[in-house]
């Protein structure tokens, strides 16, 4: 019975499977994923998410899925990763997600496109990880780049970014964003170890268009390296 209103809430998407071998809502059932990371998914994306919304299950991400057009996942079209599950956007892209997310703290975003979250809701809870973005918080690999990916993901939603406990390594400027909070699990075992390669750098800089309400909460800053003049935050 719950297939069938599965496969009801699939017509009423207006949506056909081309592999119903796959769960219902993995986006591998509405396209090939003939070479995972090459082969573009994007309307097999979106194809899920319709089905998902109109209640067949939430999406799921089960291999590497390439989105190669801006795309926007709807409300309601909870995204799931499995095991293995990632999406790559192509530069110049931008996938916007207006639902939760459901992942383990490892990586599943990569390419050279843009993640965020839609515009901000009181009804949905908008944290990412650096760790969805490649952060490994092991005081040795740069995390700069994983840890300003999760800062702008949540910016439009005015969300969170959780840091896991470890040490986050960081060699050039974060740019804030307006009313986010970034929290760790504690300030001596989460911590952000700032290595500068430029002199006067700083670690926390605000946006330029401007900053209002961040929040800082439950992490450590420590500094190393020979840059001068390095500073932990400049806010104007």
């Amino acid at each position: 019975a719950q297939d069938a209103n599965r496969l009801d809430a699939e017509d009423d998407a207006g949506v056909t499977p081309t592999d119903t071998l796959k769960a219902f809502c993995n986006v591998e059932r509405y396209g090939t994923n003939t070479v995972p990371g090459t082969t573009d998914m994007t309307t097999a994306l979106a194809n899920a998410a319709l089905a998902s919304v109109a209640g067949a299950g939430d999406v799921i991400v089960s291999s590497l899925i390439r989105i190669t057009a801006n795309t926007t996942l709807p409300a309601g079209a909870t995204l799931r990763f499995e095991q293995g599950g990632q999406i790559t956007v192509d530069a110049g892209d931008t996938l916007t997600i207006n639902s939760k997310i459901l992942a383990v703290c490892s990586q599943i975003f990569t390419g050279s496109g843009t993640v965020v979250y839609g515009a901000y809701t009181a009804s949905r809870e908008a944290t990412a990880y650096p760790e969805w973005f490649g952060a490994v918080h092991d005081n040795s690999t740069n995390d700069r780049n994983a840890i300003q990916a999760a800062i702008d993901m949540v910016a439009p939603a005015y969300g969170a970014v959780s840091l896991s406990t470890g040490s986050y390594r960081v060699t050039s400027t974060l740019t804030t964003r307006n009313r986010v909070r970034i929290y760790g699990a504690n300030r001596i075992g989460t911590v952000i170890v700032f290595a500068p390669t430029a002199n006067d750098d700083s670690l926390f800089e605000d946006d330029p268009v401007g900053t209002d309400n961040c929040e800082f909460e439950y992490f450590g800053v420590t500094g190393t390296g020979s840059a001068t003049g390095k500073r932990g935050f400049t806010i104007s």
